[in-house]
C-alpha cells in the first residue's frame, strides 16, 4: 500500500486544529502530521485526539521551520505525496 502524508504546521490552534484534522479525514486516509510549533495551548493534545499524529517544537520556530520539520519527517518515511495545509482552518479540506 502506497503512503501519503497531510503536513499541518499549527501554533496555537486548539479552536481549529480538530475541524481540520476530521475535515482532512473526511477525503483521504493519509498520515496526518501537525507541527506544533512551540505551544501555550492545547492544540498537541486537540489534534492527537482527532486522530493526527503531532511532533512538538519546545519553543516557536516559526513557519518556515514547522513546514520543514513536516517534510523532513516526510523524507525518513515512503511516503508516495505530500500535501501541506494550514492549521488555522484557512484552507478548505
Amino acid at each position: 500500500m502506497k503512503k501519503h502524508a497531510v503536513i499541518v504546521p499549527a501554533h496555537d490552534e486548539q479552536d481549529q486544529i480538530e475541524g481540520v484534522v476530521t475535515g482532512i479525514r473526511c477525503h483521504t486516509d493519509a498520515d496526518i502530521i501537525v507541527i506544533d510549533d512551540g505551544p501555550t495551548d492545547a492544540t498537541a493534545r486537540t489534534a492527537e485526539a482527532a486522530g493526527a499524529m503531532v511532533i512538538r517544537h519546545p519553543f516557536n520556530l516559526g513557519y518556515g521551520v514547522a513546514l520543514q520539520t513536516g517534510y523532513k519527517y516526510c523524507m525518513r518515511e515512503p511516503y508516495e505525496s505530500i500535501v501541506q495545509m494550514d492549521g488555522d482552518g484557512q484552507h478548505d479540506p
